[in-house]
């Protein structure tokens, strides 16, 4: 009976976070990117090679995410952005190395266990029983997504190579503590 009122919880989906993180990571990356050195310019921005992956076609944080920040980007630097190639003196190639979440979650107390199922299952005509819940005196999780993203550029019509940022590399982190089942405490 005491346990019942130490409470409880449910685990959900933390696809939120998640895009909080990845949208972050990408904006972190993104604003690294310095392209003052094409202010003024008729520049336009080829994504043939910013794709959405297949593993997460649905994931909020995308190829179009990352092209509009680009974009953004360039926009504030002073980039004049051309919708055609025919029309820009540059071709600015963008690229994603990484886009990603890792995640690490440590409790101090007893882990779900069905043991006692397992034990049942033996016995002949034995009853299944529930998994034993988790009994944490505490908690923590932390998750980290990680951006890499780069762009180099070239003029369009003698393919003479005119800037590249180098990698610009971003993480986002965002972490939960639960005492006693209390939290998260962020």
């Amino acid at each position: 009976m005491l346990l019942g009122c130490l409470g409880c919880g449910t685990t959900r989906e933390k696809l939120a976070t998640e895009q909080l993180l990845l949208s972050d990571a990408v904006d972190r990356a993104v604003a690294h990117i310095d392209f003052s050195p094409l202010r003024g310019e008729k520049v336009y921005l080829d994504t043939q090679y910013v794709k959405q992956l297949p593993s997460n076609p649905n994931s909020f944080v995308n190829a179009d995410y990352i092209v509009s920040s680009l974009r953004q980007q360039m926009v504030q630097a002073g980039c004049l952005l051309q919708e055609n190639q025919e029309d820009a003196e540059y071709i600015a190639e963008a690229r994603v190395g990484a886009l990603g979440t890792d995640g690490h979650d440590v409790n101090l107390g007893v882990p779900p266990n069905q043991t006692l199922n397992a034990a049942a299952s033996f016995v002949a005509g034995g009853v299944a029983l529930p998994t034993l819940p988790e009994i944490s005196l505490a908690r923590r999780q932390h998750d980290t997504a990680a951006a890499k993203i780069a762009v180099f550029a070239y003029r369009r019509e003698s393919k003479e190579r005119a800037w590249q940022s180098g990698s610009s590399v971003a993480r986002s982190r965002a972490q939960g503590r639960w005492i006693l089942g209390a939290g998260p405490f962020e």
